[in-house]
């Protein structure tokens, strides 16, 4: 999202009853409860618009880890 292409909802932790994220770019955020650099990104796909050749639909869920590296491939 630091790229703009949505505003994430940011859920708190005693968030309860909460529908799946529309589809359009809605995005709910859930801080990671003792690490402030990690959260998760929940957000729901559907084979429409640019989404159309998905293999399949559903949840979406992103583990963010902003100080994490993308040099060890194996974890």
């Amino acid at each position: 999202f630091d790229s703009g292409w949505t505003t994430p909802i940011l859920l708190t932790a005693d968030a309860q009853d909460v529908p799946a994220p529309r589809t359009g770019g809605v995005v709910y955020k859930l801080a990671h409860p003792t690490k402030w650099q990690e959260y998760y990104l929940v957000e729901n796909r559907q084979q429409v618009g640019r989404d159309l050749t998905l293999p399949d639909t559903g949840l979406l869920l992103w583990h963010v880890d902003e100080l994490g590296s993308n040099d060890l491939e194996s974890m």
